[in-house]
């Protein structure tokens, strides 16, 4: 006998039942809800599986991978997603953590997935075998996200798959060369794959921040058709966003990084790493207020959380709020090598008045020596002098300052960090001179040359009275442009 669900539904008791039903069946269900189409999709966390349960991958190929599935995530939905390890308040019942691991067999793909949403019982998903961009699409699926045949973020060959897995692990601390190889194979193959754009952007903005040559005009061009290349195929990329900032930033140019990064924001109002991206070069120009804002939007769609990749925000400790700062570097392992975060885990505990912890953080800022060559050199700078070793100090600063005089991408942010180190080793004329050089690489921040511990004993003569005059104009330019009111979404 046949019963149709229309002939329950014209029962009064059958209307009753189904509803009944229908309560049960979501209540059962609730921690799935997120995965609903709309602006109320929960935060995700994405984190990876311990070493034991993973076969076949390189430690790169699977940080590629998790940041592959995060690129998807956002540009198909504009999901907020944040890399577990980078989350403070790891018991933030609001958030759906996603655990990954994986299998390779030649170059097919196997997936195994676990999901909890909120306090529901954990969710296991298991794939079969198969090329990566199937087995990718088929994890998405179970996440509720479809994935257009127009897109390609991924490359179609299975073996570039894993070249691209490769390239976008990459870390910051490492020699990008390798990576840039492997991703400029994938785009002379396959030239419409933009996550093999935007991975060759942000590598070639590594290189070239690293290398010590004359000024080539032409470097800095190539990187931004990379990015550039990026954005045509999917338009605010949002990983290349983050880097491509960084990068204008870094050359000096925080206006067309600031554009990029409010535009991007505007298109995904709830990709939270793209008000980091956002908070960079607000701070660095001294438009303290807006990157406050900017971090407060990005904490508030999934708590707060770290920089990514070894980077700080500085923005707390530029307002003084240094609690908060401290609070949210941690006090990191000694088993895991963040050289940057260690540096400024041993730099805060030095503005406190700590300094053995202090150096001990500096100490441990060069426990894997080459891994991320400017904090581990002025982290070792600290040490030597927490050491009474000021003469063989001062040499290596030197040194540092030297090499760093004819970087392509100078990072101004950084040449304030070598002033604060001159002046702590009580070289007030150094000092002022480092501090000047930071203004013309960009760096802008008036708070921070006017309150920065480290710099109170430089004696405020003519030099440092135009530094801060020219450090005024220049913000108060910015602020015009950039009022506090642009940040607030």
């Amino acid at each position: 006998m046949q019963f149709s669900l229309w002939q329950a539904l014209s029962r009064p008791k059958g209307k009753i039942a189904y509803l009944v039903g229908l309560l049960l069946i979501t209540g059962a269900f609730g921690g799935w809800l997120f995965w609903g189409r709309g602006p109320g999709r929960a935060p995700i966390s994405l984190a990876l599986a311990p070493d034991a349960a993973w076969e076949g991958f390189t430690r790169g190929q699977k940080t590629g991978l998790l940041l592959l599935l995060k690129d998807h995530l956002e540009i198909l939905h504009g999901q907020t997603v944040v890399e577990a390890a980078n989350l403070t308040e790891s018991e933030n019942s609001t958030i759906t953590r996603v655990v990954l691991s994986g299998k390779r067999v030649g170059d097919n793909l196997g997936l195994e997935v676990w999901i909890r949403a909120g306090a529901a019982t954990e969710d296991r998903w298991t794939s079969a075998l198969e090329p990566p961009r199937a087995a990718i699409a088929a994890c998405l699926n179970q996440l509720r996200t479809k994935v257009p045949a127009k897109l390609t973020v991924l490359p179609r060959s299975p073996s570039l798959f894993w070249d691209l897995a490769e390239a976008t692990g990459s870390g910051i601390e490492q020699d990008p060369r390798p990576s840039m190889l492997l991703a400029q194979r994938i785009v002379e193959q396959e030239s419409d794959c933009a996550g093999a754009w935007a991975s060759l952007g942000s590598l070639y903005y590594w290189h070239i921040s690293r290398e010590s040559s004359a000024h080539n005009t032409e470097r800095f061009h190539r990187c931004d058709s990379f990015f550039r290349k990026a954005f045509d195929l999917v338009p605010h990329y949002p990983r290349a966003v983050d880097d491509f900032t960084g990068f204008k930033t870094d050359l000096g140019n925080p206006k067309e990084a600031l554009e990029m990064a409010l535009a991007a924001v505007q298109k995904y109002p709830r990709v939270a790493h793209l008000y980091g991206a956002l908070a960079y070069p607000a701070r660095i120009s001294g438009l303290l207020d807006g990157a406050s804002r900017a971090l407060k939007i990005r904490d508030a769609l999934a708590g707060p959380h770290r920089f990514e990749r070894d980077s700080v925000e500085n923005t707390r400790l530029y307002r003084g709020e240094w609690k908060d700062f401290e609070r949210l570097l941690g006090s990191g392992s000694d088993t895991v090598n963040e050289p940057s975060r260690d540096f400024y885990r041993g730099y805060i505990r030095l503005l406190n008045g700590h300094p053995a912890q202090a150096r001990a953080f500096f100490v441990r800022a060069q426990r894997v020596k080459g891994s991320w060559v400017q904090f581990e050199t002025l982290a070792h700078v600290f040490e030597l002098a927490l050491s009474d070793n000021r003469a063989e100090a001062m040499i290596v600063l030197r040194q540092l300052k030297a090499e760093r005089a004819s970087l392509r991408i100078p990072d101004g942010e950084f040449t304030f960090k070598i002033a604060e180190a001159f002046a702590y080793l009580k070289d007030y004329d150094e000092a002022t001179e480092t501090a000047m050089r930071a203004y013309a690489q960009g760096f802008g921040c008036t708070r921070w040359y006017q309150e920065s511990p480290f710099l109170a004993e430089v004696p405020r003569q003519a030099r440092w009275n135009s530094l801060m005059q020219h450090l005024k104009e220049r913000q108060e330019l910015m602020e015009q442009i950039y009022p506090a009111s642009r940040f607030s979404n």
